[in-house]
């Protein structure tokens, strides 16, 4: 999320500092096999929007 290539999941979170006892807890968003969001962390770059996006899904945390 928000560096160039691919990373699994796994590296992701471990580099973004997310202790192992929460990890199978956070949620995570897909679009197919790539990821978009894991909760509380940026969103893919490929996935931003951006200035002449068309399309914005919106997820509110109730």
């Amino acid at each position: 999320l928000g560096a160039p290539g691919q990373k699994k999941l796994k590296e992701i979170m471990r580099a973004k500092g997310i202790p192992l006892s929460e990890r199978e807890r956070r949620p995570v968003f897909l679009s197919g096999d790539k990821i978009i969001w894991i909760l509380g962390l940026s969103v893919s770059e490929k996935f931003k929007v951006e200035e002449g996006t068309s399309d914005i899904f919106v997820i509110k945390k109730l």
